[in-house]
């Protein structure tokens, strides 16, 4: 097959992606992505005074994900975001716990 030899497929791994060997997807890689994606909407609302509407539409964008399956998550984490709201992360910490972001 064409390109085969340019990406191995049987033997791409990712370590701690998949500790189990089970197939399908990753409870704790969705933990990661949903955490992630819950601290870049409390920064876009808190820090950058965005509306709703666009925080919704711009990590549609970021994280390739449908708005309503955004909007699922965030109804789902409510406790974790309340979290945030009592804590109220630094930027610092934001680079930190997640440096593929830009926080600026």
């Amino acid at each position: 097959m064409r390109g085969n030899h340019i990406i191995p497929s049987k033997n791409l791994r990712v370590p701690g992606a998949n500790p189990k060997g089970v197939i399908g997807r990753s409870p704790v890689m969705i933990q990661r992505r949903n955490a992630a994606l819950l601290h870049r909407y409390f920064w876009y609302d808190k820090d950058k005074k965005l509306s709703y509407e666009f925080i919704i539409k711009k990590l549609s964008e970021e994280v390739f994900l449908a708005q309503y399956t955004i909007i699922e998550i965030l109804t789902c984490n409510v406790s974790m975001l309340s979290e945030l709201r009592k804590t109220k992360p630094s930027l610092s910490h934001l680079k930190k716990e997640f440096p593929q972001y830009t926080w600026n």
